[in-house]
């Protein structure tokens, strides 16, 4: 009996988003690559500076929504119209006030940067509205299963951004306020594209559901926190350097983590797969064979890339970057060693959703974030920009001691029955790429 309709389509659908992710993470780099190359290391350092904390501020309050506009268009327990117009209205409501505070909070922040800084960053907080919007639109796509509509949505912001920048540098300027306009272009874009679609679909409405806005508040607070906790431990170290660093050192910080995170990049993708593939197995022993599975795999893939990242660090930095951040490979050489952790994080965690305990991932996000704060103020005054690195491996390395403790007490899953290579891991995974090609060809 060949696989049904459902699996196949569920099989493409993972298909495409590993395709879409791919994509994402390459038009990254090449942002990466293009702002560092324009701007060198402390420009591309005031760059991050500006982005941080609109994207903070954007992550703790409307892009939150977006999490609530999947929910009830997948549930389909409202019009679509009333779901699209209620859900921006409470973007607008919260958004706004938020901008503008940001706005007037500029000055305060930016303290000690240049004026171009403090207005590229008053400039981007329009991002607080124009990338929820864009999100929320994209993501009534992804509530009624149109993977392919929303894995296009992801991958056209990704590679519009860097397409505006390219378009000023053809105009023969391009500074801090060109990236940043580049970016809000690309989220208007996106706005635009994707309500124009919503509107084919005859899902626009104009008038809220005040109710229903109050439904969606009561739905993301509980996920806040967590959020919160993802979005801080996420940042904390850009924080820091910002605050006590100088520019130069942000700039080579963020290269060197962008390319560490390629292996992450990738590896994610096997998170992505590891969540239906733990969930659809009935008895526990089951589950526990595929998360060992997908954790030794991700582990693998990034023990490998950590190894070849560490050999060619300086050479690359130098091929992508150009010379003036091969300064940047010491930070690269300890940042390398926090994708091990990370990639075991992610399929951990991807085994709490599949075994149904939540609770588990709210205290990673708790224990990582204290560990970064703590090791932070204890090695950066010691260490400088590499402290903060050494900072990320020991906050990742404790969250996934922790992940693997709970393994133990709350899955019943021992650390070396998850841990211990098997030669039936490698069948498993060329019959996993056979089933992928499979999928491809029944579409």
């Amino acid at each position: 009996m060949g696989p049904c309709p459902d699996d196949i389509r569920a099989m493409k659908d993972l298909l495409y988003t590993g395709f879409a992710h791919v994509i994402v993470a390459l038009a990254s780099l090449g942002s990466g690559v293009l702002a560092a190359r324009i701007l060198g290391p402390e420009g591309r350092g005031e760059l991050a500076a500006v982005f941080l904390y609109p994207q903070i501020a954007a992550a703790l309050t409307t892009v939150v929504l977006v999490d609530a506009v999947v929910y009830w268009s997948a549930r389909k327990s409202a019009p679509p119209g009333q779901i699209f117009a209620s859900a921006c209205a409470l973007i607008l409501l919260i958004g706004i006030p938020v901008a503008a505070a940001g706005i007037l909070l500029a000055p305060t922040l930016y303290a000690g940067h240049r004026p171009e800084v403090v207005f590229a960053a008053s400039l981007y907080f329009g991002h607080v509205l124009l990338g929820a919007l864009g999100l929320t639109a994209a993501g009534m796509f992804q509530g009624a299963l149109r993977m392919g509509v929303w894995n296009g949505c992801r991958i056209a912001v990704t590679v519009l951004y860097p397409g505006f920048v390219l378009g000023f540098l053809v105009m023969g300027r391009v500074t801090l306020t060109e990236f940043v306009i580049a970016q809000l272009l690309a989220n208007a874009a996106l706005l635009i594209g994707v309500g124009a679609m919503i509107r084919r679909e005859g899902w626009t409405g104009w008038r809220p559901d005040f109710a229903l806005m109050r439904r969606f508040a009561i739905y993301v607070l509980p996920i806040l926190s967590g959020v919160a906790l993802a979005t801080l431990n996420g940042r904390l170290d850009q924080i820091f350097i910002e605050r006590a660093l100088t520019a130069e050192d942000l700039g080579l910080y963020v290269v060197a983590f962008g390319v560490a995170g390629l292996v992450s990049n990738f590896t994610s993708l096997l998170s992505v797969l590891t969540f239906p593939k733990v969930a659809a197995r009935a008895e526990p022993e089951q589950k526990a064979v595929i998360l060992g599975r997908f954790l030794r795999l991700a582990v693998a893939v990034a023990l490998g890339g950590t190894v070849a990242l560490y050999l060619l660090a300086d050479w690359l930095l130098a091929l992508l970057y150009g010379d003036a951040f091969v300064a940047a490979t010491p930070l690269l050489h300890v940042l390398v060693l926090a994708t091990l952790p990370l990639a075991a994080k992610a399929i951990l965690i991807q085994g709490c959703k599949a075994y149904e305990r939540l609770g588990p991932i709210g205290r990673t996000e708790g224990i990582a974030l204290a560990v970064n704060a703590t090791a932070l103020l204890v090695l950066m005054p010691r260490l400088g920009v590499v402290g903060a690195a050494w900072a990320a491996v020991l906050s990742q390395s404790c969250a996934v001691i922790y992940l693997l403790i709970v393994a133990r007490g709350t899955f019943g899953i021992g650390i070396g029955e998850l841990l211990r290579p098997r030669l039936d891991d490698l069948r498993h995974a060329w019959n996993g790429l056979r089933d992928l090609r499979a999928s491809g060809r029944a579409g």
